[in-house]
């Protein structure tokens, strides 16, 4: 049996507008719950009333220093849902506190700084993390990155998204990690980004109003993610290759275009949002016990965290960004986008 613990309770009813929190302990939760080796003990929020309903609906016990939860509780795992300015320090403090496995909330980190610190920190102890890039597990990605991959569609040329309404880092990091999850994990070449920035804050951080980016991997691929406007129609994303297209409809969806004419796969009800929080707590479980790396492990997805930091800095700096990103930039860059004239 394992003990569990959240750091970040969130607000006790869920909301879903840009810049307001939301109920994302709840979710890491239980998923705990549903295990049947993992024992949920305790949770940490800087809002006692948040700590209160906590601990009244999963009757764990509540602390307001998360620091002291750590000392007290000694938890084999700890979820970290708090705003990415704070995930750093919390990652570092788990680590040291003798965690045997953390699942931290992305955004990852904040700056170009605080990655290359924990990247350090968790290669130098070998520390099990895991990243909620959860949409991994969904059955109609899964399928469509094999069909990418297979050479159905030809050589990938470009993945193509759009976002209404949000920002590049709460929600868009999922499609940037999904935009190297569908391209095999391949290395990323390069970034340019855009941005316009006025006086929106939210999740601790000032968030831009639109931004958009443009993605080169080693492959030749490209990547293309509006952060702030959906594409036309009701579709999400969109692959090409050489020979053929694949559209994710949803997802749950997606229909494939090539010279065999198109064909649907539709997955709706196979795996739920639910199930792929499931899904990430039995491979987290299963690694502890020395079994495989999971999906979302840290060495799978920090480079998507590497990307999202990257776009930022080439708004920051004018340029575009060649990787590995050599920033030592150490606050939140949208920061510094909101002090121009």
């Amino acid at each position: 049996m394992f003990t569990a613990a959240i750091i970040g309770a969130g607000k006790p009813t869920q909301t879903w507008n840009k810049g307001g929190g939301h109920q994302i302990g709840y979710t890491h939760a239980a998923a705990y719950l549903r295990h049947p080796l993992i024992k949920l003990t305790s949770v940490a929020d800087i809002a006692e009333t948040h700590q209160i309903a906590f601990n009244e609906r999963f009757d764990t016990i509540g602390y307001l220093d998360y620091r002291e939860l750590l000392k007290q509780e000694r938890p084999d795992i700890v979820s970290i849902c708090t705003y990415v300015g704070l995930h750093a320090e919390m990652i570092e403090q788990a680590i040291d506190a003798g965690a045997k496995a953390i699942f931290c909330e992305k955004p990852f980190v904040a700056s170009p700084a605080q990655l290359t610190r924990i990247h350090h920190k968790i290669t130098r102890t070998n520390a099990k993390v895991i990243i909620a890039h959860v949409r991994r597990y969904r059955p109609a990605f899964q399928h469509a990155r094999v069909l990418i991959n297979d050479g159905s569609i030809g050589t990938p040329v470009a993945c193509l998204a759009g976002i209404d309404g949000w920002d590049l880092s709460e929600w868009g990091s999922h499609w940037l990690d999904m935009f190297r999850y569908l391209l095999n994990e391949d290395q990323l070449a390069w970034v340019m980004g855009q941005a316009r920035v006025r006086q929106t804050r939210g999740y601790g951080h000032a968030m831009e109003d639109h931004a958009t980016v443009h993605i080169a991997f080693a492959n030749g691929a490209r990547g293309v993610l509006d952060g702030g406007k959906s594409l036309a129609g009701n579709d999400i994303m969109t692959i090409v290759g050489t020979h053929g297209v694949i559209v994710m409809h949803s997802e749950e969806s997606f229909s494939i275009t090539n010279s065999h004419g198109t064909t649907t796969h539709d997955f709706a009800g196979h795996v739920t949002w639910d199930g792929c929080w499931d899904a990430a707590v039995h491979e987290l479980v299963q690694w502890l016990q020395d079994g495989p790396e999971p999906l979302i492990s840290y060495a799978r997805t920090w480079q998507s965290a590497e990307l999202n930091l990257a776009a930022y800095v080439s708004m920051v700096e004018r340029d575009r960004i060649d990787f590995p990103l050599q920033s030592t930039l150490d606050v939140w860059p949208v920061e510094l986008l909101t002090e121009r004239k």
